[in-house]
């Protein structure tokens, strides 16, 4: 069974409180006896009591705190393994008890912490070394990519200056170039001008640079060149401007394309005064000499009409035959010289002279009709089935249009096998009227659709047939649809057929 603890507390309580009593009854004894020596009893009594007690005090109290004291000093010293010897069921035998044990786990702990340590250092060597090692690969990285950099920038610095080189041999070019250039970034704002457009139009590019193409509008004779380019059409523009009084140039834009995105947009001005001078001058030699032809040629056609009607006497059917081909011969002259004078008013820009509304089946009819007889040498048979219902009519030149349906149908019946047919057709909606001919020819090669509408072509294929032509027949056709504001196009293939087709607006459309 454990010992009873005992408290200090309680024992100097009790000791206190037997003295009290002790002192009170001798003073009580003392007083009723009158008795002095009792007085000096009392006194001597506490005196022993209070020594007593202050010997048991420094015997259970101080003594063992003195020793507490001395272990404490021994611990700070590092000496774990000190331990306070005292047994008291008191609190100073609580503390001490406490004491130890606190001594004990901190040994414990101490040694936790030694083995912890001890362990910690294990990894801060080890990550130490990884460290070290990352270092020094990291110094080898450091220093193969530093060289690297310096080869990559002395690659840089030779690239720059070749691109210094390029862009001063670019804008050598640009400077010298006998054309005028100007370029805009995707803003539309002008940042490039040669000193060749300062000479074609007498601005100066520092007045200019930084505008908009609007701007462009408001310095003098550069409308023109802001109009095409506010007119948003995608592709490359090719138009002639008049810059001013004896100055005609080419104008070119095109869009600059860097892989899908639009990046600028460049305008080429090519100075063409002295080819449209030399143009202009054959085309008044080609007139010229075309009306100065005709006149002779119409006196032999009507000579040889006269002859073969016998209107100059009877003649036999060998010299018949001589002047029909003289006839036939004559024919195609006047053909060819109609042909050229059609060319030099179309480039002359008079070709269009009585505009009205016209019934396209009119026009049609009339075309079919001039070229029956030729369609029945060819044995090739043309038709075109009235339409039931009236289409309503179309604002054109009439005998221009009578002129792109004829060289149509010609050019079919030119091409077209004996037996073969030309389907001729007429339709309409409310802004324009749309004519079709279609025949079972030769048809165009692929390579050489592009140039139908060339002046003097004729394709390979047909030339070897040994047909007859000027190759101005679709030129002629092509400007006059185009001069009525409208449309002309083809679909071929070659050994198959060709169909031609064209629109030109409705009167209404045109507001006539």
């Amino acid at each position: 069974m454990p010992a009873k603890k005992y408290s200090l507390k309680n024992f100097f309580s009790f000791l206190f409180a037997a003295v009290i009593v002790f002192d009170a009854a001798l003073l009580y004894f003392g007083a009723r006896l009158e008795m002095t020596w009792l007085h000096f009893a009392v006194i001597a009594s506490s005196l022993l009591f209070f020594l007593a007690a202050l010997i048991i005090f420094l015997k259970l109290v101080v003594s063992p705190l003195n020793k507490l004291t001395k272990a404490c000093e021994e611990v700070m010293q590092g000496d774990l393994d000190v331990r306070v010897n005292g047994k008291s069921n008191n609190e100073i035998g609580e503390l001490i008890e406490t004491f130890n044990k606190m001594i004990k786990e901190l040994k414990e702990s101490h040694a936790a912490l030694e083995e912890a340590r001890d362990v910690l250092e294990i990894k801060i060597q080890a990550r130490t070394r990884e460290l070290q090692e990352l270092v020094k690969n990291q110094e080898e990285t450091i220093a193969t990519r530093t060289e690297e950099l310096r080869d990559r920038l002395k690659n840089i610095e030779e690239t720059k200056h070749k691109l210094e080189e390029e862009k001063n041999k670019s804008l050598s070019l640009i400077t010298n170039f006998t054309d005028a250039l100007l370029f805009f970034d995707k803003n539309s704002q002008l940042v490039l001008a040669n000193p060749q457009f300062e000479t074609f139009f007498g601005i100066s590019h520092k007045n200019i640079i930084g505008k908009t193409s609007k701007d462009l509008a408001f310095f003098p004779n550069l409308d023109k060149i802001a109009d095409s380019l506010e007119t948003g059409a995608k592709g490359i523009i090719k138009k002639e401007i008049t810059a001013r009084e004896g100055l005609i140039l080419e104008l070119t834009i095109i869009p600059v394309i860097q892989e899908t995105d639009k990046i600028g947009t460049m305008v080429v001005l090519h100075d063409i005064t002295r080819e449209k001078l030399v143009e202009k001058m054959k085309t008044e030699f080609v007139s010229l000499a075309a009306h100065q032809l005709r006149t002779p040629l119409s006196a032999i056609k009507w000579t040889m009409k006269m002859l073969l009607d016998n209107d100059l006497g009877k003649i036999t059917e060998e010299q018949r035959d001589f002047i029909e081909k003289v006839y036939g011969s004559n024919e195609r002259m006047i053909h060819l010289i109609n042909d050229l004078l059609n060319v030099a008013r179309i480039e002359e820009g008079r070709f269009l002279y009585s505009l009205n509304p016209l019934q396209m089946e009119e026009a049609v009819s009339t075309a079919v009709k001039n070229l029956q007889e030729k369609s029945k040498k060819r044995k090739v048979k043309i038709i075109f089935k009235k339409l039931a219902k009236p289409l309503p009519p179309a604002f054109a030149d009439r005998e221009k249009i009578e002129i792109a349906i004829n060289n149509i149908i010609d050019n079919a019946l030119d091409y077209s096998p004996s037996d073969g047919k030309i389907n001729i057709k007429l339709s309409s909606d409310k802004n324009e009227v749309k004519f079709s001919a279609e025949d079972n020819g030769v048809g165009i090669p692929e390579n050489q659709k592009q140039r139908i509408f060339s002046k003097f072509f004729r394709g390979e294929n047909v030339v070897r047939l040994d047909t007859d032509g000027t190759g101005l027949g679709m030129f002629i056709t092509k400007n006059i649809i185009d001069a009525h504001g409208g449309k002309v196009w083809f679909e071929s293939e070659e050994g198959k057929g060709t169909t031609f087709f064209f629109t030109i607006p409705v009167a209404n459309a045109r507001g006539s």
